[in-house]
């Protein structure tokens, strides 16, 4: 039985830095955790802040980085000057390459060295004001003093430069006959013009900096240099779109956007690379469009102009597929009219490729839409589709289809355990006692609202709210925060304290802030409404229950998965996923249902069911043992006050003969003998087990059964779940062995899933309980499990134990920072819970996969399935389905 199954494994503390260096732990880690024992995202960074530039009021750019990339980076105008060749830009230059201001007298005009101070127009000053005129070759000439009833007015460098440039841009130099030589293109001139203004921009920041511009007023001077430089730059950009330069103007911007954070002033840089898109589409050259609009998008994600030239194209890409439905059903279109279907669609695909359904419409015209069918024993449950109620294999899988985690596990043969991008894009940064993790700006909810910051917020505080009872204490020892920032595209995931292996903290999956537009936010993890009706920004989407006839001409239950129309458009994305479709069917004769081509795939085969389905399926094929971190056990309830003898309860785990049990009822027949007996809560042969001279591997004991307990209860009753024939004739072995060692009968009582969740987790109705773990990574951190703080209703600890013995050697292993140390303690644990068995192990099932070589797991073919597993983590299963490839071609609207 699952543990809150999704989520409940995200709450699994992992002890504090060591794993990443042992061998027999996950080796697929980034590189920051591999190999080196201790927490390396306690480390604080090391990287030396960057000093706080000066910010002007009104206007965003900051020192010399307003002229970045187009030759004006300059420090001064002499080269400049020295290599003009046109006269007039060799006159504006000459004007300007050395910084001062002009002093107007009654009667005459001073050429001075630039004045400190702001005097203001007119002068206010007091005293006499100390200049430095120049002479005729720009040299210091005789010091002038003058008082203030000399001075009639000043202009200042960074006005006068203004006015020169404007001067220079109005000459109409472009209007000019080339062969006069004085002709400049419209972009040549602001080019000159920018040159310059940057100068003076940069004279002005480094005199303010150095003193030689100090006082009030100065903000309002460079304002306003400020803003006429970003005039002419925009101007630049008009003037490139206007000559329909598309390379020049989009370098220009990106240079401009590194200069100008503002928001509403990328939007001028967006209108101009807009024009010379809307160009390229009024040619009908819209595969520039495609992409030109990605660069642009690319650029500056989510401007408004942006967003509504996007939103235009994908309107008219919207008619034309919508004109193509109007023909009819793909499948019953004439040859005319599938010619003009897909005329249609190469237009709506030419306006807007990534249009949501277009990829579905156009493969089924050409009749090679690919629908996957799973056979298994049980479909998902229509109500417990999120990853808070999810709770049989079957939900688990939907999920997986359905949602996304920043960073999701897998699992290999060769290298283990290890992490890869999920939701996020890359690997996360590694910050101080936590990660970074970046959304791609283009994700999407399945129903069309965008992925941000604030769902990952939202869904760690649902995680942490005390009113979900799925909550575990133990996640708030965990994450200390989730700082989204200015940025909502950017999480940082920060940590109470270093852990072992710390991303499978950050595997859980992130639910939308809210459902639907101007709804308020997702309130409850377990919310009724959305684990019905879910909105994930996995490759697939919900489609619910559809007729499906096998082969054999009889219905099947069964529920579709369609295509989310929005994954395909994320970076990285393109034509994902490759099945269109997954249909999940009830099979309860896998082999015959293979054979016939009514399913592709079987899941969790049982290992007595292999040999028969070998023999009636010629073409299909079954994976090799895939070893799970699942482990089961009867649950034990400590309320009960027989359950409370410890004796009693070791004499329930050595009067259970698993081996028997395994061999008679749950691989009958299997030479390979899979599955494998356990003797504590840790997988069978795992690191964290205790030496077999201490903890005996097998626990069948029925001489000390017989001696353990010298009081029983008459009759213990054990709640097991319904739908597996098999499993109920292993209880029924169970209780007849307990029986015959220990002359205690247990009544077994069968109840669905559901019912036997709400009776161990939410009622503790129960005295036995047929239940599992999955352990949600290889640390196998157990502690929820035993923590007394989720003793209650919905808790972690649903077997009401309390121990401050075991208690303290978990918190003593947390301090532990040396992998030798933290695997004494592991197995210290290990012996304890052997002495007090609070709970009665059982078996670890191996899992078993069949299917048809259709189904290509791993399309580029990097293993051989006839010598290692498959490339699927047994219990996740779809963490790579949007890769999956389905190599035969489907009929449109037949069974197949």
């Amino acid at each position: 039985m699952h543990n809150r199954t999704c989520w409940r494994g995200l709450a699994f503390l992992i002890a504090p830095t060591f794993l990443a260096c042992l061998a027999w732990l996950s080796t697929g880690l980034e590189a920051q955790e591999g190999g080196k024992p201790g927490p390396k995202e306690e480390v604080e960074d090391t990287v030396k802040p960057v000093k706080k530039k000066i910010i002007v009021p009104d206007d965003e750019p900051t020192t010399n980085m307003p002229a970045k990339g187009t030759g004006t980076e300059s420090s001064d105008l002499s080269a400049a000057y020295a290599e003009a060749l046109h006269p007039d830009v060799k006159e504006l230059y000459k004007r300007l390459k050395v910084p001062h201001d002009r002093i107007t007298f009654s009667n005459h005009e001073v050429t001075v060295e630039p004045i400190p101070q702001f005097l203001g127009n007119p002068p206010r000053f007091t005293g006499y004001l100390k200049l430095q005129p120049f002479d005729s070759e720009w040299k210091p000439a005789t010091p002038l003093p003058a008082t203030q009833t000399q001075v009639k007015s000043v202009q200042y460098y960074e006005e006068y430069a203004q006015e020169m440039v404007t001067e220079f841009l109005e000459a109409g130099y472009e209007r000019k006959s080339p062969s006069s030589g004085r002709y400049l293109s419209k972009f040549e001139t602001l080019e000159t013009g920018e040159k310059a203004l940057a100068f003076v921009v940069r004279f002005h920041e480094s005199a303010r900096q150095r003193g030689q511009r100090r006082g009030e007023g100065w903000s309002d001077v460079e304002a306003k240099l400020r803003k006429k430089l970003l005039d002419v730059q925009a101007q630049q950009l008009d003037a490139l779109a206007e000559a329909d330069d598309w390379d020049h103007a989009y370098r220009l911007a990106v240079r401009l956007k590194e200069v100008y954070p503002k928001l509403e002033t990328q939007e001028v840089f967006a209108k101009a690379l807009l024009r010379l898109i809307e160009k390229s589409a009024m040619a009908d050259n819209f595969t520039q469009v495609q992409l030109r609009s990605r660069l642009l998008d690319d650029l500056f994600p989510r401007r408004q102009t942006v967003g509504s030239f996007n939103v235009r194209l994908q309107k008219e890409a919207q008619a034309k597929l919508d004109e193509a439905k109007t023909l009819g059903e793909p499948r019953g279109l004439t040859e005319q009219d599938r010619a003009r279907a897909q005329t249609l669609v190469q237009l709506a695909r030419l306006k807007w490729p990534l249009l949501p359904g277009l990829e579905d419409y156009e493969l089924q015209l050409r009749n090679a839409y690919p629908i996957l069918r799973i056979g298994m024993s049980a479909l998902p449950h229509k109500d417990h589709l999120s990853p808070a109620t999810a709770l049989t294999n079957a939900d688990r899988w939907a999920v997986e289809l359905i949602f996304e985690s920043l960073i999701k596990p897998s699992s290999s043969a060769s290298a283990g355990q290890r992490h890869e991008p999920g939701l996020a894009m890359g690997q996360p940064r590694l910050i101080p006692l936590g990660r970074q993790f970046q959304l791609p700006r283009n994700a999407f909810w399945s129903n069309g609202q965008q992925v941000t910051a604030a769902d990952v917020s939202n869904t760690v505080r649902l995680l942490k709210d005390d009113k979900w009872p799925g909550r575990t204490p133990a996640w708030d020892d965990l994450i200390e925060a989730v700082n989204a920032g200015s940025d909502s595209f950017r999480v940082n995931l920060t940590m109470r304290q270093g852990y072992i292996d710390p991303l499978s903290l950050m595997t859980f999956k992130i639910l939308p802030q809210v459902k639907e537009s101007g709804e308020p936010a997702l309130g409850r993890a377990d919310d009724a409404t959305f684990a019905s009706h879910p909105v994930g920004s996995g490759p697939y989407q919900w489609k619910g229950p559809i007729a499906v006839t096998g082969r054999d001409q009889k219905p099947r239950e069964a529920v579709a998965f369609v295509a989310n129309p929005h994954y395909s458009g994320r970076t990285g994305n393109l034509g994902l996923p490759r099945i269109r479709e997954i249909h999940f069917l009830v099979s309860t004769n896998p082999g015959k249902d293979l054979d016939d081509g009514t399913i592709d795939l079987f899941l969790d085969l049982p290992a007595k069911d292999i040999q028969s389905v070998r023999s009636a399926a010629k073409r299909v094929r079954i994976s090799k043992p895939l070893p799970n971190r699942r482990v089961y056990f009867l649950a034990v309830n400590h309320v009960k006050p027989a359950l409370k003898n410890e004796a009693l309860r070791r004499a329930l785990a050595f009067a259970i003969n698993r081996e028997t049990i395994l061999d008679d009822y749950l691989r009958p027949g299997n030479k390979e003998k899979p599955h494998r007996v356990l003797n504590g809560p840790f997988p069978a042969g795992s690191w964290a087990c205790a030496e077999a001279r201490e903890v005996p591997v097998d626990l069948f004991q029925p001489g000390k059964a017989k001696s353990e307990a010298a009081t029983l209860p008459e009759k213990l009753t054990l709640k097991y779940p319904d739908g597996d024939r098999f499993l109920a004739e292993a209880m029924t072995a169970l209780s007849k062995q307990v029986k015959t060692i220990l002359g205690v009968e247990i009544e077994l009582i069968k109840m669905d899933p559901y019912t036997l969740r709400k009776d161990v987790e939410m009622d503790h109705d129960f005295e036995l309980a047929y239940y599992h773990y999955d352990h949600p990574s290889d640390a196998y951190w157990i502690w929820p499990l035993f923590d007394p703080r989720g003793i209650g209703i919905g808790g972690s600890n649903y077997l009401s134990y309390d121990d401050p013995t075991l208690a303290g050697l978990f918190d003593t292993a947390m301090k532990r920072r040396s992998p030798e140390e933290w695997r004494k303690y592991m197995q210290f644990i290990h012996r304890h819970l052997y002495t007090k068995m609070p709970l009665i192990p059982l078996w670890q099932l191996d899992t078993f996969v069949a299917y048809t070589p259709d189904l290509k797991f791993d399309p580029d073919q990097r293993f051989d399935p006839d010598k290692n597993p498959l490339p699927i983590d047994p219990l996740l299963v779809f963490t790579e389905a949007d890769h999956w490839k389905l190599e035969r071609q489907t009929t449109v609207g037949s069974n197949r």
